[in-house]
Parts: structure tokens; sequence; C-alpha cells
């Protein structure tokens, strides 16, 4: 059963998969999500934690099978490696789990995405201000701007929404400093926003976790020619609050009735079970 009837106790999952989008099995974005359950794992010595992607292995599908379900009391908490709630952990996640879960007889939660956890966004304003202050008195003289770049996708409109707190709370730290968002597949889109700004060095910021394809290539690609010299941060998934961010977000998902526990799917998987 997949998130199913519930029991009213409350326990901690004691296995957790790590899902992630991925770039390849050969890829840095799939080699930081393997690191980050290994850290995870070594502060929980208890605690089964394994990775999952949709590009690598195991896969989504696969992953349960990495696991000691008998150990785990058939409870799996699955959290989205994801910087918003969208396409990927509103609908392609609880699809890919639903049915091997219920032929082994699992119960799957699915957290919400690392992404939109207030210790992540909040160690990207902090790393954000500490290369504006490293840029000197250019930033002050308004020939600064900061774009933070988002992924986003027409199939989900909610799913900019991580993307544009993180450009509320630069704007919030950094008055006078011009801050937009952008994404690469909704509007607006990166490079048409890119153009519109009057900026002689554009920061860009991006709202990505693996980085990958997307950082080395896309972004680069995509703002090629916009004007301004470009500047591209690291990927989330190098932030050193990352960490911490991921045990705070399985420590809040303790198994308790559906309305207390980060599951944003619950309704999409009470129907299926």
């Amino acid at each position: 059963m997949i998130a199913g009837q519930v029991s009213s106790r409350c326990s901690r999952p004691s296995a957790l998969v790590l899902a992630a989008h991925g770039c390849g099995d050969a890829s840095d974005a799939n080699a930081r999500v393997r690191l980050l359950a290994r850290l995870l794992a070594s502060q929980e010595p208890g605690r089964q934690v394994v990775v999952a992607f949709e590009l690598g292995s195991p896969t989504f599908r696969d992953a349960l099978g990495e696991l000691d379900l008998e150990r785990a009391g058939h409870r799996v908490q699955v959290v989205p490696i994801m910087a918003a709630a969208g396409f990927f952990t509103r609908q392609r996640l609880p699809e890919a789990f639903a049915a091997r879960a219920q032929a082994l007889h699992v119960e799957v939660r699915i957290t919400t995405p690392l992404g939109s956890h207030a210790a992540v966004i909040l160690g990207a304003v902090a790393r954000t201000a500490a290369r504006l202050r490293s840029l000197g008195p250019d930033v002050a003289a308004g020939h600064t701007a900061v774009l933070v770049a988002g992924h986003g996708t027409v199939r989900d409109s909610r799913s900019g929404a991580s993307t544009m707190s993180l450009v509320g709370e630069l704007r919030r730290s950094q008055p006078g400093l011009r801050v937009v968002g952008a994404f690469l597949d909704q509007e607006p889109r990166l490079e048409t926003v890119a153009a519109e700004l009057s900026a002689r060095r554009l920061i860009v910021v991006p709202y990505l976790f693996g980085g990958g394809a997307h950082l080395q290539r896309d972004l680069g690609a995509r703002l090629d020619g916009s004007g301004p010299e470009v500047l591209i941060e690291p990927a989330l998934s190098d932030a050193p609050a990352l960490p911490a961010a991921l045990a705070a977000v399985t420590d809040l998902a303790v198994w308790r009735e559906p309305r207390t526990v980060v599951a944003p799917m619950a309704r999409w998987l009470r129907r299926v079970s």
C-alpha cells in the first residue's frame, strides 16, 4: 500500500529514499546525491538511506528493492532532492513508486522537496551576499544585478514558487539591488529577462539542485550574448547548509495522522491505495 491507511502511532521512518532527477550515473549531479545519502547514513547508523534517480541507477521504480523492508517496518520515506514542488513531486514520483510499493506491501510517504526548506533558501541568500561583498563598490554603484534561475515547467505553474521565494528573500536582504527571477522551462524565460536588465554584471543564482547539464551548459548558452558580464554561482547541492536542511526535513516527517505528515501528495496517494 502506498500512503493508504495509517496508524495513529507516531514513529520516525527508519528507511529513506533520496529521489533526484539526476544526469546519469557518471555525473557530478548523481555523485552529490550519493554523498548526501552517505552523510545522512553516517549521522544515524541505524537508518537505511538509499538514492533513486530518473536518470541513473537505481531508478525510482527499483529503489525500494535496495532496502531491508522488514527492518523498516514496511514504511519508507521519500525525500525529493529537488528545488521545488512541481511535476516530479506531484505526479512523477507517486506514479513511479506506486505499483512497486503496492506489490511489496510498503507504505510510502513523499515529503516536501528539499529546496523548499527555509534553511536552503536562507543558505542561498547568505552565499549570494558573500559573493556581492567580494565584488566591492561596483555593487553599491548599481552596476550589478542578480538573476535567480529556476527550472520551472509548463506542466505545473506552481513549480516556480521556491525560486520566487528566494527572489523575495534576496530583495529583503539587499535593498537597492535589482533582483529578478526567471526560468529555463516556463515564463518569464531566462534569456528574455537577462536581455532586459541594464547592468554591467549579472550574478546568476541557480535554483537547481544537481547542477549537471543545466548548470554547465544550458545557463551559459542561454545567457550568452545577453549583454552583461555573467557570473554563475554553484548549484544548491554545493550549499554548506544542505545536510542540516536534509536532516530537518526527515525529522519533520514522522508517521502521524495524514493531516500532520509532510506529504504534499497525500490526496493523490490515498486515491490509488
